[in-house]
């Protein structure tokens, strides 16, 4: 089967494709389905859309927040310098009635699959690599959030892990939304009935430090602390199950308890063309978004990338309890903000 496919790649250009595609689609995070697809040149992607039926929306939100993660972390990695540690945008369709995004094929198999039987050499590979990935993740400021054994990766061949499925991600600096799952996967300030506070990248970290067990544990179900002593990681993961405020950093626990080099350099995220490139994509994505969801709220950090153009920007809304603009969302004030979003860029 053929498609043709237009969209823009990852740092803004348009691009026009003629692709065979996989009839079979799959899950590829919540409400989304994936298939494969191939370009001319033989190159193989993942196309995620969004499921069809009454929760079509809610894909739209969460599609939205795969493609905001992977302009983000885009653009802090600069030119060629991306890293594998996570699941890679190639480009996105962002404006018509069936959105899409593309991504490079994901590497490896589910942590779910393989976890438990990794080699002691294997899982200390495993450590580093899931605190690398994280430290790109805080360099571009964002929260993965949904972090577990299906979401991580482990590719056995490249002895390296992936992080994957950004649909439930959000960046540093948003209120805290639910998150539905399993307790042992979501910390409490994440979960139902006890979600609060705001997103900073320590909230990924205690995720992290459940799944650092798991496959160092090989399988088991942290109950206690006397299980991290029996395996070894009572100093790596001292802090990490405690409150947001009090955890470590990934940079933390890999330079400073795992004595490993930090993985993000020195001024990443300011190359000055790309930059300028990807405020263009911004800038479009932003005017798609809104054409889509027109009672949507436009972020101030919008008009950063220029849109709405200056003239056409909305009076500002009425002022909150608190004296600052504000909006209802699920019941409370939070000052005005598109589904969670702001964004942070890399290097200033």
């Amino acid at each position: 089967m053929t498609d043709k496919l237009q969209f823009r790649r990852v740092t803004g250009e348009p691009a026009e494709a003629e692709v065979r595609t996989d009839d079979v689609e799959f899950p590829a995070g919540e409400c989304l389905l994936a298939r494969r697809v191939w370009l001319e040149d033989d190159t193989e992607l993942r196309q995620h859309r969004v499921v069809p039926g009454p929760m079509r929306s809610v894909g739209y939100d969460r599609l939205d927040n795969e493609i905001i993660a992977g302009r983000l972390l885009y653009e802090v990695s600069g030119w060629g310098g991306y890293p594998p540690e996570v699941a890679c945008l190639y480009g996105d369709e962002a404006a018509s009635a069936d959105p899409y995004a593309l991504f490079e094929p994901y590497q490896g198999e589910q942590l779910s699959q393989v976890g438990t039987h990794l080699l002691t050499e294997e899982q200390e590979a495993f450590e580093v690599s899931l605190l690398t990935g994280l430290c790109w993740l805080a360099a571009a400021g964002i929260a993965h959030r949904a972090l577990s054994p299906d979401t991580v990766l482990w590719d056995s061949q490249r002895r390296r892990m992936q992080i994957t499925d950004f649909s439930r991600s959000t960046v540093f600096g948003a209120p805290r939304e639910a998150i539905t799952g399993s307790p042992h996967w979501v910390a409490r300030e994440a979960r139902p009935g006890s979600f609060g506070g705001v997103v900073s990248e320590r909230d990924d970290i205690w995720a992290a430090g459940r799944l650092i067990f798991f496959v160092r544990s090989q399988g088991e179900t942290l109950a206690g602390r006397g299980q991290l002593a029996e395996t070894g990681l009572s100093e790596l993961l001292d802090g990490v199950f405690g409150p947001p405020e009090g955890r470590p950093t990934a940079s933390e626990l890999l330079v400073d308890r795992m004595r490993q080099p930090d993985p993000v350099p020195p001024g990443a995220g300011s190359h000055a063309e790309l930059k300028a490139e990807l405020k263009e994509a911004r800038r479009r994505f932003w005017e798609a978004r809104q054409r889509k969801h027109p009672g949507a709220v436009i972020p101030e950090e919008a008009a950063e990338d220029g849109y709405p153009p200056p003239g056409q920007r909305p009076a500002d809304p009425p002022p909150g309890p608190d004296g600052d603009p504000a909006t209802q969302v699920d019941g409370l004030s939070r000052k005005p903000r598109e589904r969670g979003f702001r964004w942070r860029r890399g290097g200033g």
